[in-house]
């Protein structure tokens, strides 16, 4: 079997962890790492570098004139490791070489521009074109993959191992659990703790403190603080409000929900006080800090490493990550879980505010997706939903939408789409255009793919512009 899923493991930098792998598949061939952003492509090199491994860069991060010169360096290597971001997945490659896809579920993997293709994807292309290999790694499976793991065509390589953590089920609309506290004050003595908050900013809504309606602006627009002393500002149109009242009851009092980090900053100070607090998040990103005892504030994907690992690892307001509307929410959450988790070192504890009955809570102690994955992807099934089926998404504008539909749904009664295929739409996402969403089985891919292709054509015979496709999008 040449497609493998590398698990990664806790307590160990998943760049270091890549970095290895990579080293020893290139005593086989040239290897091409393709990783999601520069950040990540930073840390890898570093590791090589550690590992006194030359590394040929092809990616945004380096001038076009060294790319280029790497790129050409590239089609001349035998045993070298290539790294780059989604588009080095077109690198060429000899027989034999190795393809490592690092966090294979990273939405930055996939292109946004026409066709719209996905670096996972085309590395699975590239196995049986060019005969190379292909090993997928991250820490919970997406379940695109998760699915080619299940019917044996990709095998599943994972650690057996535990760690340690520990539950709290949140109380009305405290911040921290009381019964965490004690975890935090043992543990911090010994080193640096993170925690984990899902919003940047300072307060990202407002309520009337007495009567509780929402704070808007007059365009409609919700109100948000972006910090302390700030007067209320519109998301939408930016305008502020000074001396804000509420237009229901006329008081004046605010109360801060959704809070943010620079929020949560001013109560973790208050119940943690004299010691040191980092944040990390948007403009102001730490990639590193030293090993000694403070309190690091991090947003998800700026999480900043630490030699030796953190002595507790917090993930806050645990529920809110698996709240998002789209439907790989439950994906990225479970990711991102088991990523920050990792960061945890030998012998510390990660702390969750989230109820125990949360089945992302014993898969972190066995350091095991398998549960919630399967689960995930039996609840796909019983609703004929992706990746158990075939997906597209087209963006028209809204007057043509209807009878695009309209004209689909005469195709499939006309069996020159399967019987099988569904519409959902039109769905109108802004003032101009609407969403439709085509979903098929497996078995009818070939023909549905075969009439989107010819609908386009005929689309841009009409001159019917302004409208997009995606076959099996990143999400729907």
């Amino acid at each position: 079997m040449d497609i493998t899923y590398r698990a990664f493991e806790p307590h160990l930098s998943p760049h270091s962890q890549v970095a290895s792998l990579a080293q020893e598949a290139s005593k086989r061939g040239l290897v091409l790492i393709v990783a999601p952003d520069e950040r990540d492509i930073v840390a890898i090199c570093g590791q090589l570098d550690a590992l006194s491994v030359e590394v040929l860069r092809i990616d945004s991060g380096i001038s076009r004139a060294d790319r280029y010169q790497n790129f050409l360096n590239a089609m001349n290597a035998s045993n070298q490791i290539i790294i780059g971001s989604r588009n080095a997945i077109f690198v060429p490659l000899p027989e034999g070489a190795t393809i490592i896809v690092f966090k294979e579920s990273s939405p930055d993997l996939y292109e946004v521009r026409s066709p719209a293709w996905n670096a996972r994807d085309v590395a699975m292309l590239r196995k049986s074109i060019d005969t190379c290999r292909v090993i997928l790694c991250g820490y919970v499976p997406s379940l695109d993959v998760a699915a080619l793991i299940d019917s044996k065509r990709v095998r599943y390589l994972n650690t057996n191992t535990k760690i340690s953590v520990k539950a709290f089920t949140p109380v009305d609309s405290s911040l921290l659990p009381g019964l965490i506290f004690r975890d935090i004050r043992t543990n911090i003595s010994n080193g640096p703790v993170l925690f984990l908050l899902p919003r940047k900013g300072y307060a990202n809504g407002i309520l009337c403190a007495h009567c509780k309606n929402v704070a808007v602006c007059a365009c409609g627009g919700r109100l948000y603080l972006s910090n302390r002393n700030a007067d209320p500002a519109c998301r939408i149109c930016g305008t502020s409000t000074k001396d804000w009242k509420c237009s229901f009851c006329q008081r004046e009092k605010k109360y801060v929900v959704s809070r943010g980090i620079e929020r949560a900053q001013e109560e973790i100070s208050r119940a943690f006080p004299n010691i040191p607090i980092v944040l990390s998040f948007g403009d102001v990103i730490k990639d590193h800090i030293e090993q000694k005892p403070c309190i690091v504030l991090a947003t998800p994907g700026a999480t900043p490493q630490v030699a030796g690992g953190y002595s507790a690892v917090v993930i806050l307001e645990g529920l809110s990550y698996f709240s998002h509307d789209d439907l790989r929410a439950n994906e990225r959450a479970s990711e991102l879980f088991f990523e920050v988790a990792a960061l945890v070192k030998r012998g510390g504890v990660v702390l969750l505010a989230i109820e125990d009955s949360q089945p992302i809570v014993s898969s972190l102690i066995r350091w095991n997706p398998s549960t919630i994955v399967r689960r995930e992807l039996a609840q796909r099934a019983e609703i004929s939903f992706p990746p158990s089926v075939n997906s597209a998404v087209m963006i028209i504008p809204t007057p043509q939408a209807s009878p695009l539909v309209a004209g689909i749904n005469r195709a499939i009664s006309d069996a020159r789409l399967a019987s099988d295929t569904r519409v959902l739409g039109p769905t109108k996402i802004d003032s101009e255009s609407s969403k439709v969403v085509i979903l098929s089985s497996s078995d009818s891919r070939s023909s549905l793919t075969t009439f989107l292709h010819e609908l386009m054509r005929r689309r841009s015979i009409a001159k019917k512009s302004d409208s997009s496709l995606r076959i099996d999008p990143y999400s729907l």
